[in-house]
C-alpha cells in the first residue's frame, strides 16, 4: 500500500497532492470498488491535514467520476470511471489510447520563442511576450498520424513544464505536475489543405486533406493555459464521443 506524506517544499498545493494519492491508490486498486474512504475526521489524523484541503482533494475526485458523496454515509469509491461524457475532459494521449492506438511523438522544437500574433490574440498576451512551443510530429502504433504545436505563456516558475519532454511525454500531464489545473477546453475540428510546412512533415501529399484541430485550454479561472494546433492524416484520425442526459455537478 502506497504512504502518503505532505512534502511542503514541492511547490504543489497541499490538496493537490493529497488528489494524487488517493486517485493513484484507486487506480491501482487499493481503495477497491464500493468501499468507503475514511471519514474526514479519520482523513485529518491519518494526513495531518486541514478539513478544507482534504474537502479540496475529494470535491476534485468526485468531478472526475472517482468517487461518489451521500450526505450521512460517507464517500465511496466507484465502480469504474464513467464513460467518457460531454462534460469530461481527456489530454490528447488519454483519448488516442482509448480508440486502441499506441501513442508516441518525435519532438521537432521545444523551448521558448515571441509570440506571433495570432498566437498573441489566442492567448490574450501582448505580441512580443515569450511563449513555451512544443512541437512534435504524432505517432499512431510508430507510423507518423500527424503534427501538432502546443503553446502557452511562458512563466520562469514552471520552467520545469517546459523541460525533458520524450517521446511519451504528455503535456497535460507535466502541466498537472507544476499545480496548474485544467478545468475545461474548447475545440474545433475542419477539413483543411495543409501548409507545405505541415505536409513535408507529414510526408502526405500535395493537396491531400487533413483533419484540423484548434484546442484552448482553461484553468479554473477561466483564464487560458494551452493553445494547440494539430494536423492529423485523415485515415489515422477518429474521435468518439459517448455522452448521456443529465446535470453537470
Amino acid at each position: 500500500m502506497l504512504e502518503f506524506a505532505v512534502d511542503r517544499d514541492s511547490g504543489k498545493a497541499l490538496y493537490y497532492q493529497l488528489y494524487e494519492y488517493l486517485k493513484e491508490r484507486i487506480i491501482t486498486g487499493d481503495f477497491k470498488p464500493e468501499e468507503m474512504l475514511p471519514s474526514e475526521n479519520e482523513m485529518i489524523s491519518l494526513y495531518k491535514l486541514s478539513r478544507i484541503t482534504i474537502r479540496r482533494a475529494i470535491d476534485e475526485l468526485e468531478r472526475e467520476g472517482y468517487l461518489e458523496k451521500t450526505r450521512g454515509k460517507g464517500t465511496k469509491v466507484l465502480l469504474r470511471k464513467p464513460l467518457r461524457d460531454n462534460n469530461a475532459l481527456y489530454s490528447f494521449s488519454e483519448m488516442a489510447t482509448m480508440n486502441g492506438n499506441r501513442i508516441s511523438y518525435v519532438v521537432i522544437f521545444a523551448g521558448k520563442c515571441r509570440a506571433t500574433s495570432e498566437v498573441a490574440d489566442a492567448l490574450g498576451i501582448s505580441a512580443v511576450a515569450e511563449v513555451f512551443r512544443l512541437q512534435r510530429l504524432i505517432l499512431f502504433n510508430e507510423r507518423i498520424a500527424g503534427l501538432t504545436t502546443a503553446i502557452m505563456p511562458y512563466k520562469e516558475e514552471l520552467r520545469q513544464v517546459f523541460e525533458e519532454f520524450d517521446g511519451t511525454t504528455s503535456l497535460y500531464a507535466k502541466i498537472e505536475k507544476s499545480n496548474v489545473i485544467i478545468d475545461w477546453a474548447e475545440e474545433v475540428l475542419e477539413v483543411v489543405i495543409p501548409p507545405n510546412e505541415v505536409r513535408k512533415a507529414t510526408y502526405i501529399k500535395k493537396n491531400e486533406p487533413m483533419v484540423y484541430s484548434e484546442h484552448r485550454s482553461y484553468d479554473r479561472n477561466d483564464k487560458i493555459v494551452t493553445v494547440t494546433y494539430s494536423y492529423f492524416i485523415y485515415n489515422t484520425f477518429k474521435c468518439s464521443f459517448k455522452a448521456k442526459r443529465g446535470w453537470t455537478r
